[in-house]
């Protein structure tokens, strides 16, 4: 789903890049970090956000080419501000977190 591309673009905060080694993970603040999605459905604009997800990026600034991130979200967190907008999300025609409990975006 082409939301899950939007979903790296809205990544906040990273814990201290200083403490980390060129390949040395950085892990995402989640309590420090948002991870947002916006849709339009049928003319309406959806914004939502994950409330739960864990992630890692890689970089090595004398490599930058080389940089890779991984973020794990727990599908049912999708949350927007409408519990109907929220049950369909999870639901069959969207998300469908009874089948696909996790949603991960990879890139390199």
């Amino acid at each position: 789903m082409r939301l899950m591309t939007i979903l790296a673009l809205l990544l906040g905060a990273l814990v201290s890049p200083a403490l980390a080694g060129p390949n040395d993970p950085w892990t995402l603040d989640m309590r420090a970090s948002k991870l947002g999605f916006n849709a339009q459905q049928t003319g309406q604009f959806i914004n939502g956000r994950f409330e739960r997800w864990t992630g890692d990026i890689v970089l090595d600034p004398a490599n930058p080419a080389t940089a890779r991130i991984d973020i794990r979200i727990e599908m049912k967190s999708a949350k927007t501000s409408s519990k109907d907008v929220d049950d369909l999300l999870h639901g069959r025609d969207f998300f469908d977190v009874a089948r696909h409990a996790e949603g991960r975006f990879t890139a390199s």
